[in-house]
């Protein structure tokens, strides 16, 4: 192939370019990968507070107890049961509202100031 050919000429930029591309996919499925896992745990996560046809909650359910928001892919949106550890999965047409919260964890750290005599 000659140079002119090449749709990027310079060869720096097509050497980032090609790193770019292969990283991506490595980088993308890490992300993923501890953003489920802070889903699963429940340390950083959106949940449901509009109703969504067939899948009763309470109004007075606490955050933890409610559905998990994990994403949306194409016309679907995926949803997790905390309780039942069950993965929902409908099609974004059939959820007349979805209201999304965020959920607040708090950590407390406790000291013990002891005065030793």
């Amino acid at each position: 192939m000659t140079r002119s050919n090449l749709l990027i000429q310079s060869y720096g930029i097509r050497y980032i370019f090609i790193l770019l591309m292969i990283s991506l996919p490595m980088v993308s499925y890490g992300r993923g990968s501890f953003n489920a896992e802070e889903i699963l745990k429940g340390k950083n996560y959106k949940y449901v507070t509009s109703q969504i046809e067939g899948i009763a909650i309470s109004d007075n359910a606490l955050p933890a107890q409610r559905l998990r928001y994990i994403g949306q892919a194409g016309d679907f949106i995926f949803l997790l049961s905390p309780g039942k550890n069950t993965l929902i999965i409908t099609k974004y047409e059939q959820i007349k509202i979805l209201q999304l919260k965020k959920a607040v964890t708090i950590l407390f750290l406790i000291v013990n100031d002891s005065i030793s005599t």
